[in-house]
């Protein structure tokens, strides 16, 4: 999976940027941890946080100390673009590996648009689970497979959004939808699998609901008024937005045998003491 963002996602089709517009998800995780947390006193992991901005995002609006913040990613070149930029960055792929951090660490731990892109995210939510406080924080947002437009697409025999057929091209789709380069989803989740999903590694669902599609795959105004309206319903919205806290000891379930367990050495990344991104 690392050679392939390796060779394509990140290098060939979605190369990491040092700049681009930070998705509105971003602030609501930021309100949600400052209705929930003394913002400047917590420690913050974020998984799959590709570029910059995101991190900057939200270190600016919690105010978090540098050295409180820590970040991960399973591409080479999106860590060596955080680490250029003064974070402390670690390259792992939280599927089948093991950080480098110690259990209990962390008071939040956010993975924005991760889950979907993971081989095993089973193993992933039990590290993700092993590195939070007993009374933690784990924020996961992830697209819809049962979002409302996805439902008429598949009804009209069209390739539901967020899926993916290839690594070259996402087929299947035409019109507004044009042929695409694939991001990298391998697992999709309705709210109902999602809940079930947390539950059954010990996470509490203590908030679950919808967001609106980001970006511009919504272009008609009508379409995208009736897409913010279907977000307050989580069912029948294009994402998921989950706040989660451990509810009791992690899973009996051990990472697959299949998979060789290794840990990642330490980060020598630093991020500067700058406030700012």
């Amino acid at each position: 999976m690392r050679q392939l963002y390796a060779d394509r996602i990140h290098f060939a089709y979605h190369p990491p940027e040092k700049v681009h517009e930070v998705p509105h998800r971003y602030d609501c995780i930021a309100d949600s941890i400052l209705m929930r947390r003394p913002a400047k006193d917590i420690r913050l992991l974020e998984v799959g946080a590709e570029s910059p901005m995101g991190p900057s995002h939200l270190s600016n609006k919690l105010q978090v100390p540098p050295v409180n913040f820590e970040v991960a990613d399973i591409s080479e070149r999106a860590v060596s673009l955080l680490r250029s930029e003064g974070w402390q960055a670690e390259c792992v792929d939280i599927s089948q590996q093991r950080t480098s951090y110690a259990d209990g660490r962390f008071d939040v731990v956010v993975m924005s648009e991760v889950l979907e892109h993971l081989i095993d995210p089973d193993f992933a939510i039990i590290e993700a689970k092993r590195v939070l406080k007993p009374d933690g924080l784990l924020y996961i947002t992830t697209p819809n497979l049962a979002a409302w437009f996805n439902r008429f697409l598949l009804f009209a025999g069209t390739q539901p959004l967020f899926t993916e057929t290839s690594v070259e091209w996402t087929f299947g789709r035409s019109g507004f939808l044009p042929r695409s380069r694939p991001v990298g989803h391998l697992r999709l989740y309705t709210y109902r699998a999602l809940k079930e999903f947390l539950d059954y590694h010990g996470l509490k669902v203590i908030e679950l609901r919808g967001l609106p599609v980001e970006g511009a795959i919504v272009p008609i105004a009508p379409l995208a008024w009736l897409d913010a309206t279907m977000s307050v319903f989580p069912k029948l919205a294009a994402g998921l937005f989950v706040v989660a806290t451990p509810s009791h000891p992690l899973s009996s379930l051990s990472p697959s045998s299949s998979v060789q367990v290794t840990t990642v050495p330490p980060s020598t990344g630093t991020r500067s003491k700058r406030s700012e991104g």
